[in-house]
């Protein structure tokens, strides 16, 4: 009789000994958790500097952000009929 110590039922002949996570699992924890560490940053930073130049400065980095895309090759091509 076979032994079955140090092989995996999930993955047979993969060599791991347990199942690995759905990506769709990850993507939820990672969501779950976002929203209340962007609740606490935010009140971290509006309790010690002003909202006002908080706000200006995530809008200038977002603009900034958004300025470069547009120099981006590969969304350049998104429309380019001669790219295939």
């Amino acid at each position: 009789m076979p032994s079955l110590i140090g092989t995996s039922l999930a993955f047979p002949g993969s060599g791991l000994d347990q199942a690995q996570p759905c990506p769709r699992t990850i993507r939820r924890l990672i969501a779950w958790t976002i929203l209340p560490v962007s609740t606490a940053a935010g009140g971290a930073l509006a309790g010690t500097l002003d909202p006002g130049y908080v706000l200006a400065s995530l809008g200038l980095i977002w603009a900034v952000f958004c300025a470069a895309q547009l120099f981006n090759p590969y969304l350049l091509r998104i429309e380019d009929k001669d790219f295939p």
